[in-house]
This record gives C-alpha cells, sequence and structure tokens, in this order.
C-alpha cells in the first residue's frame, strides 16, 4: 500500500515536471518575481524608519520621504508582478491538463462512458481541473512566496533586535494554531453548505418531473418539509462560517495591537533595561514589520488548506490520464470504401456479449447485411438492440466472435475510417445554435459552392429541398424561426447523417416520436433512397416496407 501510494505521488509530481519542463521561461520569470516580491516588501519599512529618525534634519528628511515612495511604488509592482505572472502560468497549467484530458477522452474505450455519467466526466475538467490550478497557484507557488516573505521579516526583525525576534517566535505559533481552527471550522461549514446544496439541486429536477405524482397523492407538505430540512442545514452551516469570519479579523487585529503595544513597553527600557531598546525609526520599522507579518501567515493558512483539498483532485486527474485506452491494430491497407461489390457490407460471427458476469445479452449472434439491403432490428425492451448498435460502430467489443465491416475486422479498422462508415439518426432531432445549414453540418467548414451544391443534394435525397427553399434566407434561415414540423426534423437529422457521406445509416428508433401519417412519409423517403445505402433500423413497429430482412431479437 505505502508502495503504491509513493507511486502516485511520483505521478503526480512528474505531470507537473512535464508542464514545468514546457513552459520553463514563465516558471524562471516567476521565480524571479517571487524573489524581487519578497525582498522589496522589506525596504519600505526600513525607509520609513530612517525617515522618523532624520525628521529633525529637514535637509535629509525629504530625500527619505522621497526614497520610501517609491520603495513602497516598487514593492506594489513587484508583488503585481508576481501575481499577474502567477495567473497565468496557471491558465497554461489548466490549458496543458484540459488537452491532455481531452485527447485521452477520445481514446477511451466506450466501457468508461458506460459506467461513469456525464457530470462525473465533466468534474474531472471543470472542478478537479480548477483545483488543481489553485493548488499550483495559491498553494504551492504562493506558499513559497508568502513561507519566503514571513522568514525574510523574521530575520530582519532578529537583525534589528534578537530579543523581538524571539518574542515574536513564542507568539506566532499560538496565532497559527488559532489561524488554523478557523480555517479549518470554516472549511468544514463550507462543505456541509455546499453538500445541502448539492441535495437540493438533485432533489428538483426529480419533484419536478413526479410534480403530478405529488399533487395527486397531497405530498406538497411532505416535499416542503423536506426542501425545509435542506434549506436549514444550509443556512446553519452558513452562519457557522459567518461566525468564524466575524471573530478570526477582530481577534487578529487585537492580538497585532498588543503586540506592537508589548513591543513599545519594553523598548522604553524602564523594565527590560536595553535589552529591547530601539530608537524612535527602528520602532515605527518594527511596527511595520510586524503588522506586515500577520498578512503571509493567514495566507500561509489557506495556502495549506488549498494544498491538502486539492491534492484529492490532482490523484482523480492522474489516475483518469492512466485509464486503459481502446486498442486499435494498425489497418492492413487500402480505404473502406474500395471494396468489392460483393463483399457484405456488415457480418457478426458467433458474437457474444455481456456487460455484467451471468448476464448474457448475445450468445453466439450471427446475422450478414449486404451493401443496399435494408435490415430492421425487432426486440422487446432490454433484448439488446441498442447494444448490437455500439457493438457495430465499435463503442464495445465482444466478448467473443468477430463483427466484419466489408470484409475487414472491426477490430483492425482505423477508428476515423470506421466512423465514416456510419451515419446516425437518434430518436428525436437535437438541434444546435444557428442556421440550418449548420444543424447539418454541425458548423463544420465554411459555406462555399462545392458544400451548398452537396447540401442541396442531401436536402433533394430526403425531400426537403423545396421546403428549405421557401423559407426566407432559405440555409441561411435561424433554425428556431424556420417553422418546421417534428417530421420535418427528422428529415433534416437524416440529412445531418447523409452529410458526411456514409455507407450506412443507422437510425434508432427515428418514428418514435412522431404520428402515423409522418412515419409514412418517414419510410417513403427511405424507400426512395434504397439501393444507395445500406440501412439498418431499430423498431418496435414493423416497416411498412418491400424487401426489408427483419431480426429478432
Amino acid at each position: 500500500m505505502k508502495q503504491a501510494d509513493k507511486e502516485n505521488n511520483h505521478i503526480n509530481w512528474k505531470l507537473f515536471a512535464q508542464f514545468l519542463s514546457a513552459h520553463k521561461w514563465v516558471c524562471g520569470l516567476m521565480a524571479v518575481l517571487i524573489l524581487l516580491a519578497s525582498t522589496t516588501v522589506l525596504i519600505p519599512p526600513w525607509v520609513l524608519g530612517r525617515f522618523v529618525d532624520q525628521l529633525y534634519m529637514p535637509g535629509q528628511a525629504w530625500m527619505w520621504g522621497a526614497a520610501w515612495l517609491a520603495a513602497g511604488i516598487l514593492a506594489g509592482v513587484a508583488e503585481s508582478g508576481q501575481n499577474s505572472v502567477i495567473i497565468v502560468l496557471g491558465q497554461k497549467l489548466m490549458h496543458f491538463l484540459r488537452s491532455r484530458m481531452a485527447a485521452k477522452l477520445s481514446r477511451l474505450p466506450f466501457s468508461y462512458y458506460t459506467a461513469h455519467s456525464s457530470g462525473e466526466i465533466s468534474s474531472h475538467f471543470l472542478n478537479d481541473v480548477d483545483a488543481i490550478n489553485v493548488l499550483f497557484t495559491e498553494g504551492i507557488v504562493a506558499l513559497s512566496a508568502n513561507a519566503l516573505k514571513l522568514l525574510a521579516i523574521i530575520l530582519v526583525i532578529g537583525r534589528t533586535n534578537v530579543y523581538l525576534a524571539l518574542l515574536l517566535c513564542v507568539i506566532l505559533p499560538f496565532l497559527w494554531k488559532f489561524t488554523r481552527i478557523c480555517q479549518q471550522s470554516v472549511r468544514k461549514a463550507q462543505l456541509k453548505q455546499r453538500s445541502a446544496i448539492a441535495d437540493v439541486f438533485s432533489c428538483l429536477p426529480e419533484t419536478m418531473a413526479m410534480l403530478p405524482v405529488i399533487q395527486n397523492l397531497g405530498m406538497e407538505s411532505f416535499m416542503e418539509n423536506r426542501y425545509g430540512q435542506m434549506i436549514g442545514r444550509s443556512f446553519r452551516a452558513i452562519e457557522r462560517t459567518n461566525f468564524f469570519d466575524s471573530v478570526y479579523s477582530p481577534i487578529i487585529k487585537m492580538v497585532t495591537a498588543c503586540t506592537i503595544a508589548v513591543m513599545m513597553v519594553l523598548a522604553a527600557g524602564n523594565v527590560t533595561g536595553n535589552y529591547f531598546h530601539l530608537s524612535a525609526g527602528k520602532a515605527v520599522s518594527m511596527i511595520a514589520y510586524i503588522l506586515a507579518l500577520f498578512s503571509p501567515l493567514e495566507a500561509l493558512g489557506m495556502e495549506i488548506q488549498s494544498i491538502q483539498t486539492a491534492a484529492a483532485a490532482l490523484e482523480r486527474v492522474t489516475q483518469f490520464l492512466e485509464l486503459p485506452e481502446e486498442k486499435h491494430m494498425p489497418i492492413p491497407g487500402g480505404s473502406t470504401k474500395e471494396v468489392p461489390e460483393d463483399v457484405a457490407a456488415c457480418e457478426f460471427r458467433h458474437v457474444s456479449f455481456a456487460y455484467e458476469k451471468g448476464k448474457t445479452i448475445f450468445r453466439d449472434l450471427n446475422f450478414t447485411v449486404r451493401q443496399g439491403d435494408y435490415l430492421m432490428i425487432q426486440g422487446r425492451t432490454g433484448s439488446g438492440k441498442t447494444t448490437l448498435f455500439r457493438l457495430l460502430t465499435g463503442l464495445i467489443q465482444p466478448d467473443s466472435g468477430e463483427i466484419l465491416m466489408y470484409g475487414q475486422s472491426l477490430d483492425c479498422m482505423d477508428r476515423q475510417k470506421r466512423r465514416a462508415l456510419f451515419g446516425i439518426v437518434e430518436q428525436k432531432f437535437e438541434k444546435v445554435e444557428g442556421t440550418l445549414r449548420d444543424q447539418i453540418t454541425l458548423h463544420q467548414g465554411e459555406p462555399s459552392g462545392e458544400d451548398d451544391t452537396w447540401i442541396w443534394h442531401i436536402l433533394e435525397q430526403v425531400g426537403l429541398d423545396s421546403t428549405v427553399r421557401q423559407i426566407p434566407g432559405g440555409l441561411e434561415a435561424e433554425a428556431e424561426s424556420a417553422g418546421l414540423s417534428d417530421g420535418q426534423w427528422q428529415l433534416m437529422g437524416l440529412a445531418r447523417a447523409l452529410y458526411g457521406n456514409p455507407r450506412i445509416l443507422l437510425l434508432d428508433e427515428f418514428t418514435a416520436h412522431v404520428d402515423t401519417k409522418t412515419e409514412w412519409m418517414l419510410y417513403q423517403t427511405l424507400a426512395k433512397m434504397k439501393g444507395q445505402y445500406t440501412c439498418i433500423v431499430i423498431s418496435h413497429r414493423h416497416m411498412n416496407m418491400d424487401n426489408i430482412h427483419v431480426l429478432e431479437l
């Protein structure tokens, strides 16, 4: 177990090492700016002390005053530069991670998508990457910068008066502990508040979907109490967060004031002799250093907490990037478009498949579909109709047997060439934002004469060319205002599937949401295209077409 943890930690830091190696110049600039910011923050208090000591010498006082102003500007510019570079580096880190994750996503097998919800996958890209950005920028980098700044301030105070530095070393651990207690309490309250809000958001869609049932059963009061409990938990968590936020700052300010007061009393020398003796200028400098001390101290606590929180996100992203990828063998050669006409478009040979052990979907399934044939797949719910489509498109692999596409094993087929074989029409047409052209092309390519010729040819095939020509603007008309019927939108879905010039059409219950008259119109359109494409249809109802093969599952 320890060995595994050690290996994971190595992988985590290796990920950062790859990023830093790719952006070494930006990282070098950031390191210089952090060092500069940590150094320049020490200058204004020192100059201020000299200015106070020189007040009785008017000829020099204005010079020290100008130097103090310049030192303040320099420290502000260095701090601003440091923060700007950290932000830029954080954005580059997120781009680096999301690019690698997106590339990984395209190589994962379909089984990953069936085992993980879309919300969980999105969470890796959004929440986890954001957390890693916080880990890197507000955690590791900012932690180093604030630790360096804190150490520099203590060293300067110690060089001025070692006894005062020892006094601060006694006080600081108690302040650190108090800071961590407050931060951890706030963090726990925030987690409870987020959990309560998440429960509300997860319950809302369920409630809206079941609203008629709730009303019919008279369950309104039950749901009201349920929501009340969730919101109450959120409110109590927010109250706890507000309490710690309200007490922390006053206590820190009070301790700061007390520390300064004790320092001034000791510096007077009436009680402690010369151990804490300071000139007026040095006393002012020490006050400024002490005031500057508590800001990085508080930030250190938050940054350690950020690292602890984001470590799990880094581990999840690392595990995601290490997931086994879909295996592809090199295609033997030639194009999938250039095949003999007598070769079957699709052939299942002794295919068996099960999602879970003991729950077999297919056992020794055999069938052949010739080029230009229409095959209708029928069966009860759960019989494997959709699973057959997934096997056919290579989204999942059979447990045994072989699937051939135009004489080539699906396992040996190049992914892009395999995808180009298929045009898919789903149960309901999903619009995208944009024009009628965009509904077909999905924003691929630029409008051109050659592309428009192909689009109009497709629309003529599906029987929509005259309809689109009558719409003001034609292909450039906005989809939302086109006024097409449900059946026409399904035909638009068929046009979208044909845009890639596929050889095989896969129709998944594409008449499920239309009336009988519209269904007949869609089947008539398919009948006109018979022989041009191989068509495999999932349908609960028999297609009223001639020469159609039926596969019962």
